[in-house]
């Protein structure tokens, strides 16, 4: 049996902010190292890494294929452009979760 290949909905990066997030603030390691020389060092290896291809402010607005073997469509700037890959790495940024609901602020025994 032959699988379908899948579609997904589109993906949209609303700001575009440096490489490394919420790194980009932090002063050391929890090994008590510089956080920014480590954080510079990394993004230069990646950006420098043939296999990989970092594209910020851009919108995956189209995906289909089986695993290992995807076409999909980006866009920037109000250009499109097709691409063929086997491996995608979203990276939209994160926030830390902050509950409101009842009770999900405090769990007892005062552990969150």
């Amino acid at each position: 049996m032959q699988r379908q290949p899948r579609t997904s909905r589109s993906w949209t990066s609303r700001s575009i902010s440096p490489l490394g997030g919420k790194t980009n603030t932090a002063e050391r390691t929890w090994k008590n190292e510089d956080a920014q020389a480590a954080l510079k060092t990394l993004i230069q290896d990646v950006e420098n890494y043939q296999r990989i291809q970092v594209m910020t402010g851009t919108t995956l607005t189209r995906v289909s294929g089986l695993v290992g073997r995807f076409t999909g469509e980006l866009t920037a700037s109000d250009q499109n452009m097709d691409i063929e890959f086997d491996t995608c790495i979203i990276a939209t940024g994160t926030h830390e979760i902050r509950p409101s609901q009842y009770l999900l602020i405090k769990i007892p025994g005062g552990r969150l």
